[in-house]
């Protein structure tokens, strides 16, 4: 049912969408002290997944959603501890972490896509925008004490600590989530490439979701660009302890919080439009304060501003994507 799933996903989200990518540009700058080798790394760990994403649909109708994320899981657990391990005895090669984060990308998408089609299926159509709301509070929760919480621990024991800790985390989402029951399967399924490119000629002679894939897409890279140099800048030029990373990433997500309460209580239908190009408005000005800033508290400031344009616009998409 719904709570186990809800569980589940929370703590995967926690580990695979909060936590993962802060930890990999610290374990980067501290392993390697290279800023370059940083960005390739959370590249490596998202790109790649695109290549998987136009197939999901397919294979997870021939397969089921649930088996998918938990798939996702399995696969995770065994790059977490692959990594934990070659830390902790030295042998963490620039060639090995990014092997690891190609193998979390590639099954990622899956289980993202599973469960943004699995979440609606379980709930009626007047309960979605309510449900998109929670979903995405969710999410902000995770990137509001992941990072944190990530800084912290990276601080205190150091990344293959932190990877055995993550490890742990999927490992009971793994078991929670064995208590959902699988979603329904087709049977008889037509060829995946067929299947695959009906779906991409149906998505590209959709205007509304193609324009939805390009504005989503060029606020997702706006957030990976924090992710990225967020870090770089705080540790490696300004010289603070990597928890303040984790800190002021927080603060932009207390505005993300903020914005989702309004934006679930007052609702999306018939504003969907207005509310995403207001959001995307609103976390360009953040996202040019923190660029310009010259010191922790006017990033703090971009950063909140750039959380609370953020969170409404994807209330609004989903809604928008669902209707």
């Amino acid at each position: 049912g719904m709570p186990p799933l809800a569980t589940s996903l929370g703590l995967s989200r926690w580990v695979l969408d909060g936590m993962l990518p802060i930890t990999l540009v610290l374990t980067c700058l501290r392993l390697y002290g290279s800023p370059t080798v940083a960005g390739l790394v959370v590249f490596l760990a998202t790109f790649p997944g695109l290549a998987v994403a136009p197939f999901a649909g397919a294979l997870l109708d021939r397969r089921g959603r649930i088996a998918f994320i938990q798939f996702d899981i399995i696969v995770s657990i065994a790059v977490f501890s692959g990594l934990a391990l070659l830390i902790m005895t030295g042998r963490l090669g620039v060639p090995l972490i990014a092997i690891g984060a190609v193998l979390l990308s590639c099954t990622r998408p899956l289980a993202q896509i599973g469960a943004r089609a699995q979440v609606p299926s379980m709930t009626p159509e007047r309960l979605w925008d309510r449900v998109n709301a929670v979903d995405t509070a969710m999410l902000t929760v995770v990137s509001l004490s992941a990072p944190a919480v990530a800084a912290l621990l990276f601080s205190v024991m150091g990344p293959g600590v932190l990877f055995v800790v993550g490890a742990a985390l999927l490992g009971v989402a793994g078991l929670v989530l064995s208590h959902v029951p699988e979603s329904a399967i087709i049977e008889n399924p037509q060829s995946l490439w067929r299947e695959t490119h009906v779906g991409i000629g149906y998505f590209l002679q959709n205007r509304t979701l193609v324009g939805l894939s390009v504005s989503s897409s060029l606020l997702t890279v706006s957030a990976g660009t924090i992710i990225v140099v967020l870090p770089i800048v705080i540790v490696t030029h300004l010289h603070y302890e990597p928890s303040v990373v984790g800190l002021l990433i927080a603060v932009e997500q207390v505005g993300a919080s903020i914005a989702l309460v309004v934006t679930g209580r007052l609702g999306t239908r018939g504003h969907e439009r207005a509310i995403m190009g207001a959001s995307a408005c609103l976390t360009a000005v953040g996202m040019l304060m923190i660029f310009i800033a010259v010191g922790i508290p006017l990033i703090a400031i971009g950063l909140f501003i750039a959380g609370v344009g953020n969170g409404p616009y994807w209330v609004a998409l989903y809604g928008l994507r669902q209707r």
